[in-house]
């Protein structure tokens, strides 16, 4: 059994009710028109590449057969199982969960579903480390604008300090200044004992 065969079955038995989405969601209501002219190749890709699970096209199967028109399942399908193993390679894995997106591991063949979920568990590690990395930059930076305010405020203390100094040294030149011009009451009161 081959990949592509793989993949189809996994597909086939893996198949369960969802709703329809995007574009799907709006298809219930395709003309006849639209049923034969849509490329569903190249809309199987489009909806894989999504992570569409290939079910949701049922109600666009159904309203095609109502008007009369044959859908083409299996291009439908080959061209989803292209889309759908980009979405669910490795890597996209990995891109989905790194910018915060839920990647619809049910959506994806069961043989793809190991490397898809480590490889969304790293996606996940990595998003949080920017996040921290992210953080830590915004506290760095509020922590330098925080050290120049407290620079200047450590230089507006350090002048007032120098001028209450001043003030303190030109307030005791004064006691000094003020008793050498005042008479010596001892040294009078003892010159008149001595006569």
């Amino acid at each position: 059994m081959n990949t592509k065969q793989v993949i189809l079955s996994s597909i086939q038995t893996s198949m369960v009710a969802l709703l329809a989405l995007g574009l799907l969601t709006s298809c219930s209501g395709f003309s006849r028109k639209n049923c034969e002219q849509t490329d569903w190749k190249q809309q199987g890709v489009i909806d894989g590449k999504k992570g569409l699970a290939a079910e949701s096209i049922m109600k666009t199967e159904k309203s095609c057969s109502k008007k009369g028109s044959e859908f083409p399942i299996s291009k439908y399908k080959d061209g989803w199982m292209e889309g759908i193993a980009v979405y669910c390679s490795a890597e996209n894995g990995f891109k989905l969960a790194s910018e915060g997106k839920k990647v619809a591991v049910n959506h994806c063949p069961i043989e793809f579903r190991p490397a898809l979920e480590q490889n969304i568990k790293l996606g996940l590690e990595f998003a949080g480390i920017e996040s921290k990395i992210e953080k830590l930059q915004k506290q760095k930076a509020s922590m330098k604008d925080e050290r120049q305010d407290v620079k200047e405020k450590m230089s507006e203390i350090e002048n007032e300090l120098d001028t209450l100094k001043a003030k303190k040294a030109d307030i005791n030149v004064i006691p000094a200044a003020v008793s050498e011009s005042m008479p010596d009451p001892v040294s009078d009161s003892a010159k008149k004992n001595v006569k």
